[in-house]
Order: structure tokens, then sequence, then C-alpha cells
């Protein structure tokens, strides 16, 4: 069962493109938020209907919750036909109500979806939780787990990320459930399902309150940190770890990114299926040659490629000190604020030549090519950063346009000899089908796994 989370400020935003892609891949799929909708055919579900009536109906951090359903239907209409999502009146938009709250309302959610999902499709081998916000590789995904795990066994999946001590699997980026540990905590824990609706009060997430049910019923958190995604995909790294490993989700995508990675997704469905190649995963590598590698220069303006190993940066000048009269070892104690203090201490100790790139883009450059692990580099006025891993990264938007923004160059020649080590591109060119070529191929069908969803 695949199941997506979304809010009801960002519903019409994030939803309907998973109903064309994503959900047409799997025959069992929940949508749940904090107010019923219904699009198209889709009932989006109230997650939020059955916690308790004292935080529900009476406690500030649902008060967002109470305002959305305020929004009266059309007059006349019966208490039945009232209970019908889209009996709202269709010219309010509650996106743009500004109504507030919706992180508050968000750590609520995790728990009573765990439940509802069981009770809407029990005995299912694999329960999938992601967010509106996020991408499921549902072919990756179904193969992997069955591969590596036992649904009839109880386990808790997915990447793992740490409040103070304890470790949970981050929402965002994507968590399964096995049917045998949903099982434990619906049917023979059922009391859990609103045992931490105090507890959630005080605390952050909701992925975090869900942990706690896990924790109860003695799942503990099966990592696959990597595999899981919480990035979008161009903010991902390619290195020797992750170059041929198998990729199942990714967080922070849009719109664009849904669609863009789903008709990826079809096409090489059908590829691996043609060519046996990978035992039929989708890799790190795959991504790399059509999203990544037919893009990258030596230099790009105005780009952030998110570059972020090793910083050489100038701190900024203390009172009494400029760009003419930079403070030196002698003149450290008279910088009273002991942050800048030691920001200075760390950068008097740097080279001549770390100065140099600190100061200069071509420096920068140069001293990325002196490193032999450094792939790329980025550079702004007073920063230089090295990367041991290939990055694409996003347009600088910085204000100031080029005067401040990044300017980020990849070693491509470094790169491609990386690439041809891997042994997942033994082989291969490194080319990527062109876009004709991949449309008339996804034209003829492609799809993913169905069964045990």
């Amino acid at each position: 069962v695949l199941v997506i989370k979304t809010g009801s400020q960002v519903v019409w935003q994030r939803l309907p493109v998973h109903l064309v892609t994503t959900t047409t891949l799997t025959p069992n799929y929940l949508v749940f938020s904090d107010l019923a909708e219904r699009i198209g055919n889709v009932v989006v579900h109230d997650c939020l209907k059955d916690v308790g009536p004292k935080l529900r109906e009476a406690h500030q951090q649902f008060q967002m919750y109470r305002d959305a359903k305020k929004v009266k239907p059309f007059p006349g209409f019966t208490e039945k036909e009232m209970a019908i999502p889209s009996s709202r009146p269709f010219n309010i938009e509650i996106s743009k109500m500004d109504l507030k709250g919706g992180w508050d309302l968000d750590k609520y959610k995790n728990v009573p979806i765990l439940y509802q999902s069981y009770r809407a499709f029990p005995d299912k081998k694999w329960y999938i939780f992601i967010d509106a916000d996020s991408f499921l590789f549902v072919g990756n995904t179904i193969r992997y787990l069955n591969a590596n795990y036992d649904p009839s066994k109880p386990f808790y999946i997915g990447s793992q990320t740490l409040l103070g001590d304890e470790l949970f699997a981050h929402g965002g980026t994507g968590y399964a459930i096995s049917g045998a540990a949903v099982k434990l905590a619906v049917v023979d824990h059922p009391e859990l399902e609103h045992a931490f609706e105090e507890y959630a009060i005080s605390h952050c997430c909701g992925d975090h309150v869900l942990s706690r049910v896990m924790d109860k019923v003695g799942v503990k958190l099966s990592y696959e940190r990597g595999r899981m995604q919480g990035e979008p995909w161009y903010g991902i790294r390619w290195d020797d770890k992750t170059w041929c490993s198998k990729i199942l989700t990714f967080h922070h995508v849009n719109q664009g990114d849904v669609q863009e990675l789903w008709e990826f997704e079809r096409y090489m469905e059908k590829t691996l299926k043609e060519t046996k190649r990978n035992d039929g995963y989708i890799l790190y590598s795959d991504l790399y040659h059509r999203f990544a590698r037919p893009f990258l220069t030596s230099l790009e303006t105005q780009w952030d490629n998110l570059s972020n190993d090793w910083w050489l940066e100038r701190p900024g000048y203390p009172a009494g000190f400029s760009t003419e009269k930079p403070p030196t070892e002698a003149d450290l104690p008279k910088i009273q604020d002991e942050g800048q203090r030691n920001k200075w201490k760390d950068y008097l100790k740097f080279s001549e030549v770390e100065k140099a790139a600190i100061d200069d883009r071509r420096k920068c450059e140069e001293a990325c090519q002196k490193s032999s692990s450094c792939l790329q580099w980025k550079w702004a006025p007073g920063k230089c950063v090295l990367n041991n891993s290939v990055i694409f990264g996003q347009r600088d938007t910085n204000p100031e346009g080029e005067k401040k923004a990044w300017w980020s160059g990849w070693n491509l020649e470094r790169i491609e000899s990386v690439r041809k080590r891997m042994s997942c591109e033994e082989g291969l060119d490194g080319s990527f089908p062109t876009e004709e070529k991949r449309k008339k191929d996804n034209m003829s069908g492609a799809g993913g796994e169905e069964e045990d969803k």
C-alpha cells in the first residue's frame, strides 16, 4: 500500500501530479491530509478526525484545523451532503485563506495515518509512506524491500535521523513498515493510536512520534540512508560510495520534478527489463547520465553546485580592521567576539595558496585541480569551497546577482575517470538516449511492478 501525506494548504499544489504519475504504478494507495477533500474520484482523508476531542476541539495547535472546517457549504445541503468533501463552495480555496499552524498539525498525523491505513487495507505485505513533496521509485522500492526484508516479520525501514539521542525514520524521505509490524501496532496494541497525542504537544515531529509507537511494540529502525534520500535529485552526491547504489526516494521535489522522474522511471523500467542490467534496479549512475552529465560544464556563473566538503573562507573584518589592514596573529587577543576570533585564528593558518583561492576564482579552480580527490568547486567573493563528490546543484538567486553569487565548476576529466572505474559503468559510454527516443519508447508503455503493494 502506498500512503501519501499532505496538508490542506498545499494539497492542490502537490498532490494532482502524483495522481497521474506515481499512483498509476500501484493499485492500492491512500491520501491523507488535515482536511477532507475530493480531487476527481480520489478521496483525501482527514487523518485527524479521530484525535482526542480535548486536543481536536480546544487546543491552540488545532486552531487551523478548526478554522478550515468553518468554511460553510452551500445553503440547503443536508447533513449527509455536508459530509461529502467536495460540498465546500468551489470558489473558496483553503490554501489562500492564510491559515497558520500547518507545522503544528503535521506532527499529529503519522500515527493515525498508520492505523487508518491498516484498517483500509489490512494484511498487506508492505505499507510505504511518503510526503506529497517526495518521489518514490515504485518498482525499485518493491523489488528492494522484497529482496532484502521479509514482510512477515516486523520491520520499520527508513533514512535514520536523530532527535536528541533518539533514532527514527525521517518522514519526508519516506519509510516502509512491514505488514507484520503494522499489524503488531494496530491489532495487538490499539491503545497506542492515542497514547502519544499529549506527548506530541511538546515535541516537533510526527515521524518522531511514530517511532515511539514502533519502539513500544519492539520494532527497531532498519537504516536505509542513501537509498532513501532526504534531498532532491540535484542535491545528491555521486561518488565511490553511491555511484552504483540503488535509489528509492527523493524529498523536496516540485511538480515538474515528479513528472520528469516518473518519465525517467518508466523509460528505465522498460530498458532494464530488456537489457537485464543491474538486476533490474535504477541506480545513482542512471540518474547521473540522464540529469547531470549532459549539463555539467567546467564553469557556470550564478550557480551553486552545493559543494560543502572543504571551506576556505575569510571571516568578516572586526572593528578596527579592513582589507588594507587585516588582523595578524598578534591582533587576535584584540578581537572581543570569541566566534570571530576563532574564525580568524583558523584563517591565519591557511597557506598562501589557500588564501589566494579565497580571493580569486581561478585560484580556487586551481586549488581543486591540485587536490587529487577534488571533483568540483564553487567560489564567491571571500569564499572557495571544494568537494570530493559530484553534485549538480541549482541556480543561485542571490538578489545582488553576479556580484555576490556563486561561480561553480566541475573537473570533467577527473569525474569521467571516476565514472569509468565503477563496476556498473562497464560497457557503457556514459551517454543517454535523446528526449525524442525516450518519449517514443515511453509511448509504447512501461510500468512498475504492482504486486505486494
